[in-house]
């Protein structure tokens, strides 16, 4: 910004924003850097530094640790430890080494930080920790900043020494000062020092009893301090070997001091930082205090848009409590890029005009601006203003001089990257010819492109901004019923001067203020009556936008209750067809366990035909249809299967117990349904085919049948139809409701079909009963060598009445 100056900046208040800022620093230099803050020069500067102090207001607010203790100012002890020979005391030292400490601390929380950071860790990024100073501060100096004994042999071996001679001496004095105080020549019990000596005190009427030299008198002239003869050897050699440390201290001192020397690139290089660091964080500082927020900044663009955007120094003075301070929003852009703002005095035109340029220097300045996120600010390359007080008739005339010469340099200077801001605009002077005159600049000042808000009264302003392209008008509201100022801003309308109701507030007669309406022009009091109607309008459609936003409220409260009432119906109809679901398997388990018992029954009955059609109807009568059970293309083949099932059972062998068995006859299991034809017969036993499978059984234990039509594969009494479920030979077994010695047989030849399949897991179907066939089963199994492992099926899948086997 390049025609700033000390008025402006004290008009618009940005001197006492950076005492604000200057106040939360906490070095000297961050302090001198924060009482010297002036805006960017170069646009491109503004918006990494407000990102920067961005994630330092951040970092103060979700960081804990960002509250590291900062020292004071490094420049006098650098400039100090730059002369070559010079030597910084121990204290002096040890300040360095607490600085030193914080920018080590400072460079390591920014490092581990950078991601979320990254602008903050970019003012140290660029340094070079130098551990060797910090560790040779920290190699002759103690926790309080004193040089230890161990900064050097020499100096440990001095002390040693001092304090063997200080010992003696005071063992020689004690006994000198406790002979005296026997005999009267002293009151006093203890060894006192001066002039850097050893003394005792003697009352001065016996200065002669001992031999010594006196190095003072008390006050009263009653005692005298005497350093007795036989000490002065004592305290001379005590003395010699305090320089002797001193010299050596100095010496320890002068080595760190010249190491600091050689080192003063770097250690300016971390106090620059450092001040950096402490500017930035008194920026975070006041953003917190003002809850200040990152607007969008577009230098290039041409619109600027305050959105609830309040006056940082008001703020102050209500200690930052946003509730009392009025925000104001209002848009500069390309169509409207002037903004004429009209009312009643001390409605908060001057307040407005003035948030408009702090907020602007504030931005340009890096700072953080007390107003929503959403706030658009572009760059300005001059701001001027023109913002004068309320001053004395006589005075005036040079008032309205002034703002001539102001308009007059503005009119020379404003372009498109310029910001003016003027207040009471061409007052001062006779108001018909100042409006006159005002308007004339007025319209060069549109026409210049430049950005601005101006404040005024003149009606013919307030008709130029309606008539003319590239201004606005604008009016501070103002509560009729109270007749006080609301401090809010309305563009698109002039403001009104409530000149007469304000005067009748105060008492003025109203036959004064009906001889003065006949005096105003009649074309300013109709519109001031136009006005007056239009807030009344404006009022009332405000009032039916309140009731509308009531009822919208309301209106998304119902829909929200219908959401939810929605939401419960779906979880309710999920529920009714989860138990509709449940009901349905139950009904499927029934149903599978009526027709295993019926086709148990019609097994047993034989030809018991009449009894056959009698089962076959009550099983179609309980069977649900398949299409209320099944999808459609899961009832494929469903009444062929069924009926081949039922067709089955009908031609069924007839049996001829009692028949001689021989090789070649059909023959069944007793107590079973199994049934197969003999293949050979060994003595009393028979081998018999049961489908895939060669079983050898004993002779007693078959029952000779007739030949079936069909020869079918092995069976029991629980194979038969199930709805959707098949079984599979080659990997499971089905032998429930055989007998032990009917079962091992078939388990086995089960088992050695299985294994030259090389199959690596089967599954054979026992049953639960009494758990004898499972056991004998089971111990089949384990003397079988290629049985890997057994265990219970899972129990959705049978469980106890399931074994399954794994193979090698």
């Amino acid at each position: 910004m390049k025609n700033l100056n000390t008025q402006t900046e004290e008009k618009l208040g940005f001197n006492e924003l950076r005492s604000l800022l200057e106040a939360r620093a906490s070095t000297d230099e961050g302090k001198r850097l924060c009482s010297k803050m002036m805006p960017f020069r170069k646009q491109q500067l503004i918006a990494p530094e407000l990102e920067r102090v961005r994630q330092c207001r951040d970092m103060l607010q979700l960081e804990d640790s960002f509250s590291l203790e900062f020292t004071g100012t490094m420049d006098n002890l650098l400039a100090e430890a730059s002369v070559a020979g010079n030597w910084l005391k121990a204290q002096e030292l040890f300040r360095v080494g607490k600085w030193l400490r914080m920018v080590r601390d400072l460079i390591e929380y920014f490092k581990v930080r950078k991601d979320r950071y990254p602008g903050m860790w970019e003012l140290v990024s660029g340094l070079e920790w130098n551990k060797d100073i910090l560790r040779a501060i920290d190699a002759i100096l103690d926790d309080r900043g004193n040089v230890h004994d161990n900064a050097s042999p020499k100096l440990k071996q001095l002390r040693r020494e001092m304090a063997d001679a200080a010992a003696e001496l005071r063992r020689m004095l004690q006994s000198t000062l406790r002979n005296a105080v026997s005999n009267g020549w002293s009151d006093s019990n203890e060894v006192t020092v001066r002039n850097e000596r050893l003394v005792i005190p003697i009352k001065a009427d016996f200065k002669g009893k001992i031999k010594g030299f006196v190095h003072d008198v008390s006050q009263s002239g009653q005692t005298i301090f005497l350093e007795p003869t036989a000490a002065l050897e004592l305290n001379n050699s005590l003395r010699e070997l305090q320089m002797q440390e001193h010299n050596e201290i100095v010496r320890l001192l002068s080595e760190v001091t010249a190491q600091l020397r050689l080192a003063l690139p770097q250690l300016h290089a971390y106090a620059k930082a450092v001040t950096k660091i402490d500017f930035t964080r008194a920026k975070g500082r006041l953003a917190l205090d003002m809850k200040a927020e990152k607007p969008v900044f577009k230098p290039e663009e041409r619109r600027s848009a305050i959105f609830k955007g309040r006056h940082p120094l008001l703020l102050a003075r209500h200690n930052f409590k946003t509730n009392e301070v009025v925000p104001l929003s209002f848009t500069l852009d390309a169509n409207n890029r002037i903004l004429l703002i009209s009312g009643p005095n001390a409605g908060g035109k001057s307040v407005t005009l003035k948030t408009v340029g702090l907020l602007q220097l504030m931005v340009q300045s890096g700072l953080l601006v007390p107003a929503d996120e959403s706030s658009e600010f572009r760059y300005f390359e001059r701001i001027y203003l023109d913002i004068g007080d309320e001053q004395s008739i006589q005075s005036d005339l040079s008032t309205y001089t002034s703002h001539l010469r102001t308009m007059r340099e503005m009119l020379s200077g404003l372009d498109k990257e310029s910001l003016f801001l003027m207040d009471e605009f061409g007052s001062g002077t006779d108001p018909r010819l100042g409006g006159a005159i005002a308007e004339a600049f007025l319209a060069k000042f549109v026409a210049s492109g430049a950005y601005g808000v101006v404040t005024t009264h003149y009606g013919n302003l307030k008709k130029f901004a309606e008539n003319n392209q590239g201004i606005v008008n604008a009016a501070m509201q103002f509560d009729p019923s109270t007749l006080t100022p609301t401090y809010q801003i309305e563009v698109g309308i002039p403001g009104r001067s409530y000149a007469f109701e304000i005067a009748r507030n105060v008492g003025v007669p109203e036959y004064i203020l009906a001889d003065a309406s006949t005096r105003v022009e009649g074309g300013e009091l109709y519109a001031e009556g136009l006005l007056l109607k239009l807030e009344e309008q404006k009022s009332e459609l405000e009032g039916v936008i309140r009731e509308n936003r009531q009822k919208n409220e309301e209106l998304k409260k119902l829909l929200e209750r219908n959401r939810t009432r929605t939401e419960q119906l779906k979880a309710d109809e999920s529920k009714v067809l989860q138990i509709a679901h449940t009901k349905a398997q139950a009904l499927i388990d029934s149903a599978n366990a009526k027709i295993e018992r019926t086709i148990k029954e019609i097994r047993e009955s034989q030809a018991e035909k009449e009894r056959t059609r009698e089962l076959r109807r009550e099983l179609s009568d309980m069977l649900p249809q398949p299409s209320e059970l099944l999808e459609e293309d899961e009832l494929d083949g469903f009444d062929e299967e069924f009926a081949a099932e039922i067709e089955e059972e009908e031609e069924r062998p007839v049996l001829m117990p009692g028949v001689r068995i021989e090789e070649g006859d059909w023959v069944q299991l007793k107590d079973a349904a199994s049934y197969g034809q003999v293949l050979e017969i060994q003595g009393q036993r028979a081998v018999v085919s049961l489908g895939e499978m060669r079983v050898t059984i004993k002779l007693k234990n078959l029952i000779k049948i007739k030949a079936p039509k069909a020869a079918r594969s092995i069976r029991s009494n629980a194979s038969g139809f199930k709805i959707g479920r098949r079984t599979n030979a080659s990997t499971e077994l089905r032998i429930q409701g055989f007998r032990v010695d009917q079962a091992l047989p078939v388990v086995q030849r089960f088992l050695d079909d299985a294994i030259l399949a090389n199959l690596s897991e089967v599954r054979i179907l026992h049953g639960k009963g009494t758990g004898a066939l499972r056991e004998s089963i089971r111990e089949l199994l384990a003397a079988i060598p290629q049985v890997k492992g057994m265990e219970d099926a899972h129990a959705d899948q049978g469980a106890e009445g399931w074994t399954v086997v794994y193979l090698h």
